[in-house]
């Protein structure tokens, strides 16, 4: 907020000093009752509202969550928009945490099925980082 207490609100948040959280859960912005886009019912005990971004679909009482057609429902959940998690046991030169594969050094792939080529720095694109050992630390 500037010194005259004018404050610009990050996406989901809203208020004379941003102090209302919308429920967007990260994933959002705040929407007034009258615009047709709304993504929670009129008639919810919430009285503020949230617009999901692309690919993010509200879920009452969790705010915008992912949006995925898992093959597994019962197994699997859904880590980002139209990206789900591995099924149980399907890691197979890795260690899984969280749904994903973390390759040990030498294999790549979503489940960690393909050898590397020597000298080459493959990219985790479920983290979006570089790991030449293949092990990540978060």
């Amino acid at each position: 907020c500037a010194d005259d207490l004018t404050c610009a609100c990050f996406d989901g948040f809203k208020g004379s000093r941003c102090e209302t959280d919308c429920g967007c859960n990260g994933h959002g912005t705040c929407s007034s009752p009258s615009r047709p886009s709304l993504v929670r019912p009129p008639s919810s005990a919430l009285s503020e509202t949230c617009t999901c971004d692309m690919g993010y679909e509200f879920v009452e009482g969790l705010g915008c969550q992912p949006q995925c057609q898992c093959p597994q429902p019962a197994v699997q959940r859904c880590l980002r928009p139209g990206v789900c998690s591995l099924p149980p046991g399907q890691c197979q030169n890795g260690q899984e945490v969280g749904g994903v594969c973390e390759c040990w050094a030498g294999f790549r792939g979503r489940r960690c099925h393909l050898r590397s080529r020597p000298g080459v720095e493959w990219r985790l694109s479920h983290l979006g980082q570089f790991n030449p050992v293949g092990i990540n630390i978060a």
